[in-house]
């Protein structure tokens, strides 16, 4: 940001974060925020008459360093004064984040983790997607589903034809198994063809849950890589890597599999057709809304 921002840019930076979250954070916001206004914090501000204060919370004034173009937290024991140069990148958005955090581990703690109630492990449909859960409305009912410790996560439609939580999937190999590093020497004659049968090989062993992509770049990426003649070719589960170095050595490129990265295990996955969720845990929160609410 150019120069410190007038109230009109606070107020726009605020508002356009606010709307990518639900009532609960927005709630919560609502307890701790204060009208914008500038606070003396000297030396640093007193060129631009102070800074942008925005929320307090106990001792604690969260305002806006135009310095550095990013919120923090700091103390204050009066009114108009911050008590404690910072210089946090913090973005809005993040401020929010640990908000939403915040408010579902409260919510998650009065629920029991558990598998997919009978009543919306059928076709349904994904309604709100936040950082901290999904909602999704089945025929029967409306569910938040939280998560804890997610690690991955993709949408690919809003509808699904059913919804599954298990532990045993292509998708966790990832996480299941140790990554080891792949290590090729030799250039095949064609290796644009050679970079595109490793994309059909790790998709057709994941049943195309993964591809080349997730592993060593794209196939233009590979290609070049190839043409190189030696080098690191991957990072990836050591079944993988076994299948790949299988279509290297078909090619005539020789390959080394070396190193072990410890595993992630415990990891479980929620599919909704093909997107998903992957974390540690997951509980689900029957909403009061009907399944046929607008949201």
């Amino acid at each position: 940001m150019a120069g410190p921002p007038s109230r009109d840019d606070v107020d726009s930076m605020i508002s356009s974060a606010l709307a990518e979250y639900d009532q609960a954070v927005a709630d919560e916001w609502a307890r701790i925020r204060i009208e914008p206004e500038k606070w003396r914090c000297s030396p640093w501000g007193d060129g631009s008459g102070g800074f942008w204060a925005v929320a307090a919370d106990g001792d604690r004034v969260l305002w806006f360093n135009d310095i550095e173009d990013g919120f923090n937290w700091s103390p204050y024991s009066s009114r108009g004064t911050i008590g404690e140069y910072l210089c946090n990148q913090t973005a809005f958005t993040e401020i929010l984040e640990m908000i939403a955090q915040a408010q579902s581990e409260l919510v998650r703690a009065k629920l029991r983790e558990s598998d997919v109630p009978a009543e919306i492990a059928g076709r349904g449909t994904i309604v709100r997607r936040q950082t901290t859960y999904w909602e999704v409305r089945a025929a029967q009912a409306m569910y938040r589903i939280h998560f804890r410790d997610k690690v991955e996560v993709a949408f690919a439609t809003a509808d699904y034809p059913r919804l599954e939580l298990t532990a045993v999937h292509p998708l966790l190999v990832q996480y299941d198994e140790p990554s080891r590093s792949l290590y090729f020497s030799g250039m095949p004659f064609n290796s644009r063809a050679v970079a595109e049968s490793l994309d059909r090989t790790i998709r057709d062993s994941t049943h195309a849950w993964r591809s080349l992509a997730d592993y060593a770049g794209n196939v233009d990426d590979v290609d070049r890589r190839l043409r190189g003649g030696h080098g690191l070719l991957m990072s990836a589960p050591g079944s993988i890597c076994a299948v790949v170095a299988r279509a290297l050595d078909a090619a005539g490129v020789a390959t080394s599999v070396v190193g072990s990265a410890p595993a992630r295990t415990g990891m479980r996955v929620l599919l909704l057709g093909r997107s998903y969720v992957i974390a540690g845990a997951f509980s689900f929160e029957r909403r009061n809304g009907r399944p046929g609410d607008a949201t």
